[in-house]
């Protein structure tokens, strides 16, 4: 199934009501890089600086939706899942938080053949949460995904 960017967005917001709640905007979905915006008037903190817990949902979310849309792009239907992920906040965000993941295409390819051989696969990666340009916090994610029956 290939949906369009305001399409994913919609179905993003109906499936996980708290990313409705949360605002957030797909700004770029392509093959293997994804970049996503939350508005900072929903997700700050009593500091009037990005809300933690925040930032690291749109940074799972933002990673999830990149192997979605690869997996879904390929026509595998699998019950992806995070099955790990370690945040490290750098500097606090006084802006929108963009989120950005970025996996090499032949590493996607690698998962996707190693799901449709073995019936499962993982994958590892950073996704960088920015202020402006600079990186105020990376979450290590790690993603698991099992061939639906």
């Amino acid at each position: 199934m290939n949906r369009t960017l305001a399409e994913t967005e919609a179905w993003l917001h109906r499936a996980f009501p708290l990313v409705a709640a949360m605002g957030l905007e797909i700004v770029t979905l392509e093959p293997g890089h994804v970049v996503t915006r939350v508005p900072l008037e929903r997700n700050h903190n009593v500091h009037g600086t990005a809300f933690a817990g925040s930032l690291a949902t749109q940074a799972m979310l933002t990673g999830w939706l990149l192997l979605t849309h690869d997996l879904e792009s390929a026509g595998i239907d699998a019950l992806l899942l995070q099955r790990e992920a370690t945040i490290r906040y750098i500097a606090p965000i006084q802006g929108d938080p963009l989120c950005r993941c970025s996996v090499p295409l032949e590493q996607l390819e690698g998962f996707r053949n190693t799901l449709t051989a073995h019936g499962k696969a993982r994958l590892d990666t950073d996704i960088d949460l920015l202020d402006e340009e600079s990186i105020a916090a990376v979450l290590s994610a790690g993603y698991s995904a099992r061939l639906r029956l």
